[in-house]
């Protein structure tokens, strides 16, 4: 009888340790500590998501002080993440997680990859001006109240645009892809660098633009490449004209907007 007795505790506090592996593999695979109650998150796991954390997203410090104060830092955003996705009341509420940004304080993040546009308020003012002269005409839909386009592969990844104030450009690229994955039922990552580098005309590369006349450069182009083609380099660089202008390769492997 004791045996048997002695059997089903160790079966028991064998599953306990399973559902912990699990609980500790579902933070080291994937980074996501949803609905993880505050007490698994404990000094130790902390300390080995962030080993993995880092070799993720290829960290590296200069020496063992500035390693502790991010991990401090990594520590601090955990706590928050954990606290923030408890008080989420259902699953349709926005939920946070690790990025590659977690080492950093909301501080030091606003200071390092804050804006840096610098386009001229003037050429703003011009453009702005331009498009509420061009006000649509409202059209009368019956549209649902609201719809998660990422439910219906309608948005690509969320992409990094690193210290390349290229915001103008990801948001144009992020609506042509939209639309086109409901209109072909194709989602295709569109090339950011291609805007940054040609749609020089009027918006400023790393410097600041405008999505409209993104849009604008992108009809006048006949398309734009996909992102595979012409890859994100995180700096403004000269325009590849082959890439740029060349119709067939537009046919081949990006998409054509009409005005």
């Amino acid at each position: 009888m004791r045996n048997v007795q002695e059997t089903c505790l160790l079966l028991f506090l064998f599953l306990i340790l399973a559902a912990l592996s699990s609980q500790v593999y579902c933070l080291s695979s994937d980074f996501s500590i949803l609905d993880i109650p505050d007490e698994f998150i404990s000094d130790e796991g902390v300390f080995q998501l962030f080993q993995e954390w880092k070799q993720k997203h290829g960290k590296v410090y200069k020496d063992e002080k500035e390693e502790e104060m991010r991990l401090d830092k990594f520590r601090r955003n955990v706590k928050y993440i954990v606290e923030t996705n408890s008080k989420r009341k259902s699953t349709s509420q926005h939920f946070v997680g690790l990025t590659n940004f977690a080492d950093m304080s909301n501080e030091e993040f606003r200071e390092v990859h804050g804006s840096k546009i610098k386009m001229p308020f003037n050429k703003r003012k011009i453009i702005q001006m331009k498009n509420v002269e061009k006000k649509p005409t409202p059209i009368s839909c019956d549209a649902p109240r609201s719809r998660d386009w990422r439910k219906h592969g309608a948005v690509t990844e969320v992409k990094n645009q690193d210290l390349c104030g290229a915001c103008w450009a990801f948001s144009a690229c992020g609506a042509m892809e939209g639309i086109n994955a409901i209109v072909t039922g194709e989602l295709i990552s569109l090339s950011v660098q291609e805007l940054v580098n040609c749609d020089s005309e009027t918006n400023s590369g790393c410097y600041g633009g405008y999505m409209d006349p993104a849009f604008e450069w992108v009809i006048n182009n006949g398309g734009i490449d996909s992102e595979a083609d012409y890859p994100y380099t995180f700096s403004q660089g000269a325009c590849n004209i082959t890439k740029a202008y060349d119709d067939q390769f537009h046919i081949k492997s990006s998409i054509r907007f009409s005005k």
